[in-house]
């Protein structure tokens, strides 16, 4: 196949084009800047013509939410995916599948457990989604197979949520965040571009699927797993109000809030993970 992937430096896309290039498929990266070998920018396909199109890009939301953050925030998913539609309309031969990322933040912070089929959530991200998803929905009408792929918390030794975790459980200062109950639902990295690669393939995949693992655990689980897989404790906890006093809406909604995501779609369809808990995951998450 030739595929198109947009964030392809990112955390997802680098695992992602390496299994595409091993797997003899064509890569073409989509950039927002100036295309260079191997690169097309948005907007500027030409005589480009791809089978697929990964979108993975987008801005981090793991910060606090000023008002530019939540612009950049919104205009690298929204604005970006918009464009994309645009340039896919506009495509003599449009690809057969686009699979783009949105997030299980839609379902927003929950204590009941959610699937594809639950109504969308309340808060900032789950705007951001809701927007997100429409913002790609017009390359149905192009004839295109859509996926959108939910992501959860994406585990690997090389970036995200478990980097940014290392240097406060190796110095034993970790602990359980508020309550510690909020649902936290995470894919292992090489899990997650298995079924990106899945979604690709076989016809089946189309709508929403949630991308995450079915061993969903609470925050306070999930802390006490890393911190014991470095031989470490975690017993120090953040206290909600620090917590909502330092990082604001974002500290409200992403580490106070939570939910158990369940992968229905996935399971339906028979996929197989190769980390479905969360010690597995934590031992090898970026695959053999």
């Amino acid at each position: 196949m030739k595929v198109a992937v947009s964030g392809a430096t990112g955390l997802v896309g680098r695992a992602l084009v390496a299994r595409l290039l091993a797997a003899g498929h064509e890569v073409t990266r989509l950039v927002r800047r100036q295309a260079g070998d191997g690169e097309v920018a948005f907007g500027a396909w030409g005589d480009v013509a791809v089978d697929a199109i990964v979108h993975l890009a987008g801005e981090p939301v793991a910060q606090r939410w000023t008002a530019d953050a939540r612009a950049r925030i919104i205009s690298s998913r929204v604005d970006l995916t918009r464009k994309l539609a645009t340039d896919i309309a506009a495509m003599p031969a449009p690809p057969k599948v686009v699979v783009s990322a949105s997030a299980i933040g839609i379902y927003g912070s929950t204590e009941r457990e959610v699937d594809e089929t639950s109504p969308r959530g309340l808060g900032f991200l789950a705007d951001v989604g809701v927007a997100w998803e429409g913002a790609i929905a017009p390359v149905v009408e192009r004839g295109c197979r859509l996926v959108n792929l939910r992501l959860g918390l994406v585990l690997s030794v090389e970036g995200g949520l478990l980097a940014g975790l290392r240097p406060v459980v190796r110095l034993g200062l970790a602990g359980p965040v508020g309550s510690g109950t909020q649902g936290m639902s995470w894919i292992a990295r090489d899990d997650l571009v298995s079924l990106i690669m899945a979604a690709l393939v076989d016809d089946r995949y189309r709508g929403p699927v949630n991308g995450v693992a079915p061993g969903a655990v609470s925050q306070r689980e999930f802390i006490r797993a890393y911190a014991a897989s470095w031989g470490r404790p975690a017993w120090i906890p953040a206290p909600a109000f620090a917590v909502a006093t330092l990082m604001g809406e974002m500290g409200r909604e992403m580490l106070l809030g939570g939910a158990v995501v369940r992968p229905t779609v996935a399971s339906r369809l028979g996929f197989q993970w190769r980390a479905p808990d969360l010690a597995t995951a934590l031992r090898n998450p970026d695959g053999p």
